[in-house]
């Protein structure tokens, strides 16, 4: 028995090799800092992250405090329709060398309307710190 392969029947789509969902990039915009010791420093961090998804604080104050694609992924997260509640639950820092700090962090997230059934979701992330100041270097947001 022999095989032979079928010729081509349908031309390539010149839409193929073009990337079809595009982001824009974050707008370049002068890096923010967050001062103060590491855990101070994270927890600030964390906490202003959970108030942008809920809609309590405007993505846009995160604008140089996050890395651009942490930022860009934000934006589509961040809805803010009051009917999430974002609550930090546990906050671990370690600082792995000097000047540098990673985090992990355990988010309870609540419906407003059903407030006695809860679950957990996780984040962590990494601060550098230059000349006296904290850059989030890295932050993943896990199942969000």
């Amino acid at each position: 028995m022999r095989i032979n392969a079928l010729p081509d029947y349908e031309p390539p789509l010149a839409e193929a090799d073009e990337e079809r969902w595009f982001t824009p990039p974050a707008s370049p915009s002068p890096n923010r800092t967050i001062r103060g010791a590491p855990r101070e420093a994270t927890w600030r961090l964390v906490t202003l992250l959970l108030e942008a998804l809920e809609g309590k604080r405007q993505v846009a104050h995160l604008h140089g405090m996050l890395p651009p694609a942490v930022y860009e992924g934000l934006l589509t997260r961040a809805k803010g329709n009051g009917r999430t509640l974002y609550r930090l639950a546990h906050l671990h820092t370690s600082e792995v060398a000097p000047g540098v700090v990673e985090l992990a962090a355990t988010i309870r997230i609540v419906r407003a309307d059903h407030p006695d059934s809860w679950h957990a979701k996780t984040c962590f992330g990494r601060m550098e710190q230059l000349e006296g100041h904290w850059h989030c270097t890295i932050l993943r947001l896990i199942g969000f």
